[in-house]
């Protein structure tokens, strides 16, 4: 590989060092700010045709905002139906899209001229969790040899390790830095020992006390949920909130944010999701902005420095709030990382082993089952090892069954994550390796939860509970009225306006999104468990009691899970010969007996377990006898079947009894339906040749 470092003044950008590229796969890692988007729309388009692809549709938006005036380039997103209907018009043109448009492009034109461009490259290894089906073609474009001459990968943040297990290492490695500014970005990390989810927020309400005049508080966070009861505390208090996520995309003042590169400065408090981690810019001046504040110890140093790097011109304090024990804090002596990347990459090997292991049993099964038979068969595989590992391990490309690349460099990536947060020491290593000039400071917080603000948070929830109810009844009733008028089951109708939802996004929910903001956000979800709950009261009972995510997976694994589908035939036994009570050696023989069962299917079940024990089962060594942990053996069932758990914090007196088969007692359309691996097709009748002697016999 060859690695060149170019030193910028502070007027200086990348077109000022940088020309060209040359042939093979160049990286440019540079911070942010330094024109990287710029060298490739206003420099490299002059001399060769672009093939630029960005992780977000608001990335798009903002530079096609930007480049408003260049005919010559298009941008595509996937909320663009009319662009991406006719993409074979655009044979010849410069090309600005979302990576999940890649393998629309590839069927449609023809790229032998083109150079590759893919921004925010470390998404192709950090956000495989849930873009897996648009990484995994990404992925592929980088180590094909022949599509692109020229490939050229964008970061600001780049790990080395995470992509080397990526095979994403390029060529030619050019590294820019700037000169330190004058007042470098400073972030503490507040450390919590306390156990409560909003210590944050606490200090977002001292911030706006003290601040001078009417600044913006900034604030990250990893959960729509909590974003939203922050949001009506603050405004409960008087403030003016923005709220910024996916969600809120098709906001006006959203959208103004986005076309415009500033937070408005009319609002008090600005609360985020992880969109503003990548490539979205904001030119607040310093004045605007009071502090910015990034919420619980999920975010990867790279994110916490894309994000920090999104202000481009203002530079307030940043502060990192986390829970942690006074172990977190406790000095290291040394810091070794080589044993942690040792692990990372073991871990990668052998999830790629897993998922080779698994690829013919996928295979067959999709041979053999009836409709759809590919994606059954991965389905059927992903879902019953998802039990036992942390992601979906297979996918499909070319009517193939291969390795889930993505999703798996996601599972290390959540790895690396939870590594660095073991000690300060190591968090602060790992920012200052991103980013040098960033200073790291900590603050240990002894403060106890303000009961006033425990007031507060539980008033909210308690107004937006009865909100949300009432909205979530006013869903099914309408939902209800609709099926009866157009005479269709709740499976059919559920199937039906999801496919509208699909093709039509958001303008096909009959809510508006303004006057009736609830019932709009409840309606999808509501849509979705009419295609797996058979009644509409199970339908409004798992939304209030926020089941919906627990329902969809308990009823897809009717369909895919083997291990738990043997749980369920053993119970169903059970209630057949009114054997409802469940002691501890009652749970461990169902739960050892299901997965000798499930291996017998699915070899790979033993692998993993050889490996590591999980859900509490372990393989002796030797024999290979299955042991299981009772109480983890009960957890597993109070997860999956309708029992009351008796004792359950007594161990020793502890027991089940069963009610019934499925969790809750909801009714899931899928329960009585066959396993999709055992909706098999018939087997052709082989031919027989015989002799014309036996034809005329």
């Amino acid at each position: 590989m060859k690695e060149t470092t170019y030193a910028l003044n502070s007027s200086e950008f990348i077109t000022s060092k940088i020309q060209s590229i040359e042939s093979g796969c160049t990286l440019i890692e540079s911070p942010t700010g330094s024109g990287k988007t710029s060298f490739v729309l206003d420099k490299l388009t002059k001399t060769q045709k672009i093939l630029m692809l960005v992780p977000l549709v608001g990335q798009v938006r903002q530079l096609k905002s930007t480049y408003a005036s260049r005919s010559d380039i298009v941008f595509l997103s996937g909320t663009d139906k009319s662009s991406t209907r006719d993409i074979a018009d655009h044979q010849g043109k410069h090309i600005v899209a979302t990576y999940d448009i890649w393998p629309h492009l590839k069927s449609k034109l023809k790229f032998n001229s083109y150079t590759l461009v893919v921004d925010e490259v470390h998404k192709l290894y950090s956000a495989g969790s849930y873009r897996d089906e648009a990484l995994n073609p990404l992925l592929d474009a980088l180590a094909d040899k022949t599509t692109f001459v020229k490939k050229l990968m964008l970061t600001a943040t780049y790990t080395p390790n995470l992509a080397e297990i990526a095979n994403i290492l390029p060529d030619t490695w050019m590294k820019i830095t700037r000169p330190t500014i004058s007042t470098p970005k400073k972030l503490t990390v507040n450390v919590y020992s306390q156990q409560w989810s909003y210590h944050w927020l606490q200090a977002v309400f001292n911030r706006l006390q003290l601040r001078t005049g009417k600044q913006i508080v900034f604030v990250r966070l990893n959960s729509n949920a909590r974003m939203e009861k922050a949001a009506e505390c603050l405004k409960t208090k008087g403030y003016k909130v923005l709220a910024v996520s996916r969600r809120t995309l098709a906001n006006d003042v959203v959208k103004q944010v986005l076309i415009e590169q500033e937070l408005p400065k009319d609002y008090d408090v600005v609360l985020t999701t992880s969109i503003f981690d990548e490539a979205i810019n904001l030119n607040n001046a310093d004045s605007d902005i009071d502090s910015v504040h990034i919420v619980d110890a999920s975010a990867h140093p790279e994110e916490i420095v894309q994000f920090m790097g999104r202000l481009r011109n203002a530079n307030p304090p940043f502060f990192l709030h986390i829970q942690k024990d006074a172990v977190f804090l406790k000095p290291l002596k040394s810091i070794d990382e080589t044993k942690c990347w040792k692990h990372i990459k073991a871990q990668y090997d052998t999830l790629i082993n897993f998922a080779n292991a698994s690829k013919m049993i996928a295979q067959t099964f999709g041979e053999q089952i009836n409709m759809d038979g590919l994606m059954k068969g991965i389905a059927a595989v992903n879902t019953t090892l998802s039990n036992f590992l942390e992601c979906p391990i297979l996918t499909a490309k070319a009517n193939l069954v291969v390795a889930n690349k993505a999703g798996i460099l996601a599972c290390c990536y959540r790895t690396d994550t939870f590594y660095i947060y073991q000690h300060y020491d190591k968090l602060a290593a790992r920012l200052k390796a991103l980013l040098p000039s960033l200073v790291v400071d900590k603050h240990c917080c002894n403060d106890k939860s303000d009961s006033s603000l425990d007031d507060l948070m539980k008033s909210v929830e308690a107004a937006q509970e009865a909100s949300k109810k009432q909205a979530i009844k006013v869903v099914c009733q309408r939902i209800e009225l609709d099926r009866k008028v157009h005479k269709k089951s709740l499976l059919e109708y559920g199937y039906e306006k999801l496919n509208e939802l699909k093709e039509n996004g958001q303008t096909a929910n009959p809510f508006n999104r303004v006057t009736q903001l609830e019932a709009y956000r409840q309606y999808t979800p509501a849509v979705t468990l009419c295609t797996h709950l058979q009644d509409i009261n199970d339908v409004q009972r798992a939304l209030e009691c926020d089941d919906t995510y627990k329902v969809i997976e308990l009823s897809n694994s009717y369909r895919n899970d083997i291990f738990k589908n043997e749980i369920r035939t053993i119970l169903k036994q059970c209630l057949k010969l009114h054997e409802t009570k469940i002691e501890a050696e009652d749970a461990v023989y169902i739960v050892g007996t299901a997965f000798k069962r499930a291996s017998q299917k699915l070899p790979t079940l033993k692998n993993i377990i050889l490996q590591k024990p999980r859900l509490g089962i372990s393989l002796q060594k030797g024999n290979n006898h299955v042991n299981v942990n009772p109480s983890k053996a009960m957890n597993l069932l109070v997860q999956m079947a309708d029992v009351d758990d008796f004792n359950a914090k007594k161990s020793t007196k502890r027991y089940l009894m069963l009610k019934g088969l499925h969790w809750k007692g909801y009714i899931f359309c899928h329960a009585k339906r066959t396993p999709c691996y055992e909706d098999t097709k018939p087997l052709e009748e082989k031919l027989v040749e015989e002799s014309l002697e036996a034809e005329f016999a």
